[in-house]
């Protein structure tokens, strides 16, 4: 009588066993910020997002403006989703057999550099990031496919910094002693490989720490360092255009035709040819009278005026006024007087909007920017800062950054708060507020002028919405 009931009960066992198999099974775990966790895990402490497995030393937007690469001395580059930070996908730049498992002395820099196409990025680990053999390759990958498409002898020399051309035509590597290699980005041959040499005319002469400028149209490069010659290149062929002495070069910009340099030197402005290195004279005199020390020259967008502090005397003793000249002549167009004798260690900085229609001048001992007319020198606004403490000192340096449209100015005069103002009203229409003992190194706006971009003294990356200016998101490992 009791085996029956034990039949139906097993049966039933067996159907809710079935049952159970057929069920959906439970989804894998994820963080807080809704990322995947390893099989058994539980909890992450921290993040995957915007994290290499070691120290980042380049990055870039790519052109959709929807995602960043970066790499890393894990000898990868990774494609990032912005703003999101999650990584899309991994390029390993230097193959396995080459890598080495454990570095014994601290890394040197990498270099890297972006097409402006976005579709190509170059790089090069020095021997002491993690590489088995004594070879310094420079390597190109495509980004699409990962795939590297150029692997570029070059010994054991370390590259301080890599670069395309404006248009994408040639890379060009600059050593930490004023070296210069170049290739073609189509056939990848180098065309020129040039040392620096302080004996022979046909060589570059030694620059420490060199810096390059491209002309617009990506044919000729001009190299500046630490020493009294510019060098200006044709990119094709690596040939030297011109040299030219006159003291060490503080500065160094191309006119936007492409035609012109502008110098700045310890003995003040001035124009030169590209074509010939002809020296088409100094920038800062009218009716022959010379505007002697202007300091912190700049140019105008359009290349047309350059603005510049002169003490001459023309302004009275002991004071300072800010002078536009005809970039073409080096007659002064107008002067405007920002300084007075009780100003002894006078700083100023000189900020072109991007249209050439206005330039900032701050002067900070005043804790003031004034906006004026370019270049006819009319005062069109004057602004007072918000800065405790930096009212009176003849250390504090302001700065000053246009938005791409012109119609909003920043100023930085302390590290506590970045101040936003009205070009049109002069009116002060918000402030940023800086975390606790960081600050700036350098700022700029995206491309669609919705975020500023903060690099920080700790490392990290801050990108302020300029809607609500709040904080949208920070990234980067902390020094």
């Amino acid at each position: 009588m009791l085996r029956r009931p034990l039949f139906v009960s097993a049966g039933l066992l067996l159907s809710l066993a079935w049952l159970a198999d057929l069920s959906p099974a439970q989804p894998p775990a994820k963080d807080q910020h809704g990322d995947k966790l390893p099989a058994g895990a539980i909890a992450r402490l921290g993040t995957l997002r915007w994290r290499h497995d070691g120290i980042i030393h380049f990055a870039a937007f790519l052109p959709d403006g929807k995602s960043i690469i970066s790499v890393g001395e894990d000898q990868k580059a990774r494609i990032w989703d912005f703003p999101s930070g999650i990584e899309m996908r991994q390029i390993d730049l230097v193959p396995k057999k080459e890598k080495q498992t454990t570095v014994s002395r601290a890394p040197d820099m990498i270099s890297a550099a972006l097409t402006k196409d976005g579709k190509f990025i170059a790089m090069q680990f020095s021997n002491r990031v993690a590489l088995a053999s004594d070879k310094t390759p420079v390597r190109v990958h495509d980004i699409a496919s990962g795939k590297e498409i150029a692997s570029l002898e070059v010994g054991r020399e370390s590259y301080a910094s890599l670069y395309f051309s404006p248009d994408d035509q040639h890379l060009v590597a600059i050593g930490a002693k004023g070296d210069v290699a170049i290739w073609n980005r189509t056939t990848w041959q180098k065309v020129a490989d040039l040392k620096p040499s302080s004996t022979t005319s046909s060589s570059l002469a030694p620059k420490q720490n060199p810096k390059i400028a491209f002309s617009p149209d990506g044919k000729n490069a001009v190299i500046v360092g630490q020493s009294r010659s510019l060098t200006v290149l044709e990119v094709s062929s690596g040939k030297e255009d011109s040299a030219s002495g006159g003291g060490p070069l503080q500065a160094i910009q191309y006119g936007p035709d492409g035609k012109h340099i502008y110098t700045i030197s310890g003995s003040g402005k001035a124009k030169w040819d590209v074509a010939t290195g002809k020296h088409l004279g100094a920038v800062g005199t009218q009716n022959s009278k010379t505007i002697a020390g202007i300091t912190r020259p700049q140019v105008s967008p359009d290349g047309k005026v350059v603005a510049g502090v002169s003490s001459a005397g023309n302004f009275g003793a002991g004071n300072y006024a800010l002078v536009f000249a005809d970039a073409s002549t080096g007659q002064v167009i107008a002067s405007h007087k920002i300084g007075s004798a009780d100003i002894t260690a006078i700083i100023t900085t000189l900020t072109f909007s991007p249209s050439g229609a206005m330039v900032a001048v701050s002067v900070p001992q005043t804790a003031k920017v004034e906006l004026l007319e370019s270049p006819s020198a009319k005062l069109l606004r004057s602004l007072t800062l918000n800065a405790e403490g930096a009212k009176g000192s003849t250390t504090a340096m302001a700065t000053t950054l246009f938005s791409p449209d012109g119609k909003i100015l920043l100023t930085r005069l302390d590290a506590k708060n970045i101040e936003l103002w009205d070009t049109a009203t002069g009116r002060r229409v918000g402030a940023l507020q800086m975390p606790t003992g960081n600050t700036i190194n350098q700022w700029m706006f995206s491309s669609d002028q919705r975020c500023l971009i903060t690099n920080m003294s700790d490392g990290t990356v801050i990108a302020y919405e300029m809607v609500t200016l709040q904080s949208r998101r920070s990234y980067g490992i902390k020094k």
